[in-house]
C-alpha cells in the first residue's frame, strides 16, 4: 500500500517547523554539534519506495530527494564518507518473519531494487546490501566505520519507523553517536514518522535537519 502525501517539497519547511515543536518535549540530549568524524548513511532509497508506479511508493520520501542529495554532496566535499543500503532478498534466502509481515518481498533482480537515479553515487561511496531492517546486520558497516575512524552516524532514508529507527538503535548499541535527519527520513504517514522520531530523540539519537547536518561538517561544507 502506497504512503500518504503528508508532506511535499513545497511545504517541507513549514512541516519541519511543526515537527520541531512536536519533538521538543522529548529531546533529552542535544549532543555535540561537530560532525567532523561523521559518516552519512542513506537507507533504502530505491525505486521500490520512490517510484510512483510501485505499490510501496512513499510520496513523503520523494519530497526529500533534493535535500538528501545536497547533503550527500556536502559530506563528500568535506571528505566525510557516504554509505548507502539497498534492501533485497536473494533467491532461496530464509525470510520467515519478513514474509509474515509483508508477504511480497523485494527480490534481487527486480528493477525496483535499484537506487533512485536522482541520487549520485560517488566514486568513493559504498553500497551495502541488506535484507533486514538493521543496516548493520550481515553487512560490513561496522568495519568500514571503524576503519574510517567514524564516531557518529548520520542517517537518512526510509522508512523512519522501520529500517531507519532500527539502524539508529543499533548504531547507539554499538557505541556510535546516532543522528537522524528530520527532513531526510520518511514513513507511510506522518504519525509513524513522528512517533519514531519522538522515541529516538528521547534516548537514542539527535534529530536534526539536513541543513543543520551540512552546517556542522568541517569547513561548513554545506
Amino acid at each position: 500500500m502506497a504512503g500518504e502525501a503528508y508532506v511535499t517539497a513545497d511545504n517541507l519547511d513549514e512541516r519541519v517547523a511543526v515537527w520541531k515543536q512536536d519533538l521538543a518535549p522529548h529531546v533529552r540530549y542535544e549532543g555535540p554539534g561537530d560532525l567532523s568524524r561523521a559518516a552519512l548513511l542513506l537507507v533504502d532509497l530505491q525505486g521500490f519506495f520512490l517510484k510512483p508506479e510501485s505499490h510501496a511508493y512513499l510520496p513523503a520520501a520523494a519530497a526529500m530527494v533534493e535535500r538528501l542529495e545536497q547533503t550527500a554532496q556536502a559530506f563528500r566535499q568535506a571528505g566525510n564518507p557516504v554509505y548507502w543500503t539497498r534492501h533485497a532478498h536473494q533467491p532461496g534466502e530464509p525470510a520467515r518473519a519478513m514474509t509474515a509481515w509483508w508477504k511480497d518481498l523485494l527480490r534481487e533482480g527486480d528493477p525496483l531494487c535499484l537506487l533512485d537515479p536522482r541520487f549520485e553515487i560517488g566514486p568513493l561511496d559504498l553500497v551495502l546490501g541488506k535484507s533486514t531492517y538493521n543496516g548493520f546486520a550481515g553487512t560490513a558497516l561496522t568495519t568500514v566505520l571503524e576503519e574510517r575512524g567514524v564516531d557518529t552516524l548520520v542517517i537518512g532514508g526510509v522508512m523512519t519507523h522501520l529500517c531507519v529507527e532500527t539502524t539508529a538503535r543499533e548504531a547507539f548499541c554499538r557505541d556510535f553517536h546516532a543522528v537522524v535527519l528530520l527532513d531526510g527520513t520518511a514513513a507511510p504517514d506522518e504519525s509513524l514518522h513522528l512517533s519514531a522520531l519522538r522515541t529516538l530523540a528521547h534516548g537514542v539519537a539527535r534529530v536534526i535537519t539536513c541543513s543543520e547536518a551540512r552546517a556542522a561538517l568541517p569547513g561548513e561544507a554545506g
